[in-house]
């Protein structure tokens, strides 16, 4: 059949609505689908501009290849459109075709010389080469599924589904995944289930990994060739963790224990309400809380828990009274130096009720 490349005659039945700064337009009656309106026709407008199409989106609409400008724009105009020669379009089309063509891709796939049981593949950019096809490689093309392929691998039973279960460990020729349960032979432990993962480098030596299907214990065995080696533990995080605080409580003391050690060491103490203790260095440290009577003179005296053999260094009264009123506002304040070997500590007291009882509390220190 002949191709006609002459022009059609204009197109002028129907209107068309044109809105400025926009690539969308609309029409009236136009019937654009039935009269084979392309990209490339163009719209001649009342103006006398020339607006063209960039496709066609249905059969009263369609949109341009830029946007319309304002003196071409108008509501319900005259359609009027002009169909581009059909020889220009099948140029432009070939003009594109031959475009692809320049990729190589094609003259690449031309080149090539084809072969029995061989297919073609890109090696590089505008380069193709033939692969061998084989047999066996033609059965994994018509599976359809990863269980037909997998079947066709053989390994279906250890890949992609359950594990199967092994009676003996020891005699496993294959890699893949294995399941041994109570009644498998030369599982690790004593008992339990495991997931197994067997690898194979040579017929003889192999490497087994054994995942605990109830804790997180992991145990790893090889065969050097002439037998296999005993199962070890691989110290995961939990048996770290138990080893550990293990070891510490084998290591802990008890608190009686400890004091002896105090003891042991020069730590002599009585922990009490009134108490002491005498570090090493010959250091006494003494806390109290007693209640003494003041004299008519607001004069007291505390006793010390335990005596300084050789001299009182300092020692800080605090008035404990809070909830006696009389006494609230009570100060102390040590007499004379008291130095030297002593017992007890002598005190004045201030704005306190004489004759009277008084809470005193102390921190002392000596050797």
């Amino acid at each position: 059949m002949a191709i006609s490349t002459g022009p059609r005659p204009d197109y002028d039945l129907g209107k068309v609505t044109l809105t400025a700064g926009l690539d969308v337009f609309t029409t009236v009656g136009g019937s654009l689908d039935i009269i084979a309106v392309q990209a490339g026709d163009t719209i001649l407008t009342p103006s006398g501009l020339f607006l063209v199409i960039a496709e066609i989106t249905g059969a009263e609409s369609g949109k341009l290849v830029f946007p319309c400008p304002a003196q071409a724009a108008g509501v319900d105009l005259p359609l009027r459109i002009r169909f581009q020669p059909e020889g220009s379009r099948l140029m432009a089309t070939a003009a594109a075709i031959l475009s692809r063509f320049s990729s190589g891709n094609v003259t690449s796939l031309a080149d090539l010389e084809s072969q029995a049981n061989t297919m073609p593949f890109f090696s590089g950019i505008g380069q193709m080469e033939l692969a061998a096809l084989t047999a066996y490689a033609r059965t994994l093309l018509d599976d359809p599924d990863q269980a037909a392929a997998l079947a066709t691998l053989t390994n279906g039973s250890r890949l992609g589904t359950i594990a199967t279960g092994a009676a003996d460990l020891n005699t496993i020729a294959e890699n893949g995944f294995y399941g041994a349960d109570s009644t498998t032979l030369n599982r690790p432990g004593d008992g339990g289930n495991w997931l197994v993962f067997h690898m194979a480098r040579t017929s003889t030596i192999h490497t087994q990994f054994a995942l605990s299907r109830a804790t997180a214990d992991i145990q790893y065995r090889y065969n050097n060739g002439t037998e296999w080696k005993p199962w070890e533990r691989v110290v995961t995080q939990s048996i770290a963790d138990a080893t550990y605080l293990s070891f510490i409580a084998a290591q802990s003391l008890t608190s009686g224990q400890r004091l002896q050690a105090a003891a042991n060491l020069g730590f002599a103490q009585s922990l009490s309400a009134n108490g002491y203790q005498k570090l090493p260095s010959g250091l006494i440290c003494q806390i109290g809380s007693q209640v003494v009577t003041l004299a008519a003179t607001n004069a007291g005296v505390v006793t010390l828990p335990t005596a300084y053999p050789a001299n009182h260094v300092t020692t800080i009264l605090m008035n404990g009274d809070w909830g006696v009123t009389e006494q609230r506002t009570a100060n102390f304040v040590l007499v004379g130096p008291q130095t030297g070997p002593r017992s007890t500590i002598s005190f004045a007291c201030s704005n306190g009720a004489a004759s009277s009882a008084i809470r005193v509390q102390f921190i002392s220190y000596g050797y």
